[in-house]
């Protein structure tokens, strides 16, 4: 199921209310958070499409706590930065080393409404891809730019090295649409050539 198929899934449900121990679990919750999944978290809370299903109570005490936890990444990050302690930076962006924070984020697709038919061969949809933390776009490519049997044997590809969102700086899984580095041949010398050192 989409994000987009699920978001209509809960707009069937309505007004969602929470309860006093919703709001106590989600204020414990919001202060284990670091800044990467900080930023993920007012992402979801502040979709427009689902926050039309948050009582606006609700809503502004979630904003009220999302805003407190960013005070407190702020504060410990600008303590870090005065000490030059770019470990605890990191830790402090993105998490503890090993947690689900420093794993690789695949990109969120979206897929145009109606495919173009132009080109050969045809290009079909047009797929977008998003950083899934802050939304920012990263690329776009049509369905033809990415097909494995494609005869001419084009590829879509992007940089080798591109490995963090440019905007919130999160690790993004881009193996599959990256280009596999092959070392360059060695050169060889003919057999009819001579070799010359300088002397």
């Amino acid at each position: 199921m989409s994000e987009l198929d699920t978001l209509q899934e809960v707009a069937k449900l309505g007004k969602v209310k929470m309860t006093d121990e919703d709001r106590a679990y989600f204020k414990a919750g919001m202060k284990t958070l670091c800044g990467t999944e900080l930023i993920f978290a007012g992402n979801v809370i502040n979709d427009k499409d689902l926050r039309k299903q948050f009582d606006p109570e609700d809503l502004d005490f979630m904003n009220k706590e999302l805003g407190r936890q960013a005070g407190a990444i702020w504060k410990r990050l600008l303590r870090a930065l005065k000490k030059h302690d770019f470990a605890a930076v990191e830790e402090i962006i993105r998490g503890k080393r090993g947690g689900s924070s420093e794993e690789a984020w695949k990109p969120r697709r979206e897929r145009g409404k109606q495919p173009t038919l132009t080109g050969q061969p045809p290009l079909g949809y047009l797929n977008s891809f998003y950083c899934p933390i802050c939304g920012k776009h990263l690329f776009s490519c049509y369905d033809a730019d990415i097909a494995p049997d494609r005869k001419d044997g084009f590829r879509f590809r992007v940089a080798s090295d591109w490995h963090y969102c440019s905007k919130c700086g999160t690790m993004l899984d881009l193996a599959e649409w990256q280009q596999e580095e092959t070392p360059a041949p060695a050169a060889v010398v003919g057999a009819d050539e001579e070799l010359k050192f300088d002397g």
